[in-house]
């Protein structure tokens, strides 16, 4: 895409977020280890939105479950920590755009995944980073043009403790290892390696578990205490405490797309804490409870991607699909994904400010007012075609609309096929 033009149109626009259905997924996970625990999946219809319980993940998929991640709002991770056993895994899964259903994607095991416990990937670059609860080795991957795992070593701890929680910076790629008493820094060096720089603490904590970013601000659940304790960082990226959040059991965090609620897991106790986000105090008012069995971690499909409206078919009744993969802040890349095209065809992407719904050749036009268009793509032999696109560092806070247009002769209506539109939250 014509990435100079998109900035230029963006530094216009006005920002225009809206509350958006999403996913939150959480393990079940019992104190010490266990087995055959399912990992409970909710639709939450946004901030402070009603929680709609949808089907577990079966045990039958995991092993000991303890900590989820998404990749994108697409693809979750799992750690499976096997009770302690030294067999842990990775389970992946994939899910439909609404959500509804899911399908096993495959495991990663290897270069040292033996008693993983959180997994963070680097919003920069996507590495995967894998805690181990022994051992003293964090597992690193990365991933192939077919999104296959690829071991890229692993990384030493300076001490003898337990890896729990795991984060990453990502104004400068500063990782963070947790183990129960403090938490580890590490500087990301030129060549990707990194160097530990030190330990910080948290006043009497001595259960330190499972971390997160809000933004540029790391929240570290510490359990037996039963606080969120919050970290800015000051101009040379040391951390900054400011202040605690306090919930019986904080084991792990996670944030609805808006950065305006947060869950807060209670292991234990059980079920998760739901705060929202006071921006006059710069503090969290505690809000609903939902009860159920030992938390472990979780996460939130931060639905950055929405499939609205719907696509127009070509050849055999086929509808081309377009999906969106990655993270849309500014300064990163994102990936539109065109599928179920007609092979070796030619289409274009049309970028938007709103959505719209004009009738056009049979077909639905799912925008209004065209900021952009990329340069015709052929599709592959598959019908497959996939556009990246470097989103702007001083990008503002909006929604965007894509449409993808697909030349057809097959088509009902004799030349064009379309997709549904796609609208991308930058946040």
């Amino acid at each position: 895409m014509r990435t100079a033009a998109l900035a230029l149109s963006l530094s216009c626009l006005a920002p225009a977020l809206a509350a958006q259905t999403f996913q939150l997924v959480m393990c079940e996970t019992p104190p010490g280890s266990g087995g055959f625990q399912p990992i409970e999946r909710f639709l939450v219809a946004g901030t402070n939105g009603a929680l709609t319980r949808i089907s577990d993940i079966s045990p039958a998929f995991t092993n000991d479950p303890v900590c989820p991640v998404f990749d994108n709002e697409y693809e979750l991770f799992v750690s499976n920590r096997a009770a302690h056993s030294g067999n842990g895994s990775i389970s992946r899964f994939t899910f439909d755009t609404s959500f509804g259903t899911f399908s096993p994607n495959g495991s990663i095991t290897g270069n040292f995944v033996t008693d993983p416990v959180q997994m963070a990937f680097n919003p920069v670059d996507g590495e995967l980073f894998v805690t181990n609860w022994q051992g003293g080795k964090l597992s690193r991957f990365v991933f192939d043009a077919q999104r296959n795992a690829v071991a890229n070593g692993t990384l030493t701890m300076p001490d003898g403790n337990p890896q729990l929680g795991v984060a990453v910076r990502a104004l400068d790629q500063q990782l963070f290892v947790s183990h129960y008493g403090a938490v580890r820094r590490f500087a990301r060096n030129a060549n990707g390696s990194y160097t530990h720089v030190g330990n910080f603490t948290l006043p009497g904590g001595s259960s330190i578990h499972f971390m997160s970013f809000r933004g540029d601000e790391l929240y570290v659940a510490e359990y037996a205490q039963g606080k969120v304790h919050r970290f800015r960082f000051d101009a040379s990226g040391n951390p900054v405490a400011n202040g605690t959040v306090s919930c019986v059991g904080a084991l792990a965090v996670a944030f609805s797309p808006d950065r305006n609620e947060m869950f807060v897991a209670r292991h234990s106790i059980g079920g998760f804490q739901r705060f929202l986000y006071q921006t006059a105090t710069d503090s969290w008012t505690p809000m609903a409870i939902q009860t159920g069995p030992s938390a472990g971690g979780l996460a939130t499909s931060v639905h950055y991607f929405s499939v609205y409206g719907s696509g127009c078919a070509g050849t055999a009744g086929l509808t081309p699909t377009l999906q969106g993969l990655g993270v849309p802040q500014p300064g990163n890349t994102i990936h539109l994904r065109v599928q179920q095209g007609q092979p070796a065809g030619f289409g274009t992407l049309i970028l938007s400010a709103f959505p719209g719904n004009v009738p056009i050749f049979g077909c639905t036009w799912w925008q209004d007012v065209i900021i952009t268009n990329t340069p015709a793509f052929q599709l592959d032999a598959n019908g497959r075609f996939t556009y990246s696109i470097a989103m702007p560092p001083n990008m503002i806070a909006l929604d965007l609309y894509f449409q993808g247009f697909l030349l057809d002769l097959g088509a009902p209506n004799g030349f064009l096929s379309t997709t549904a539109g796609l609208r991308a939250s930058v946040l």
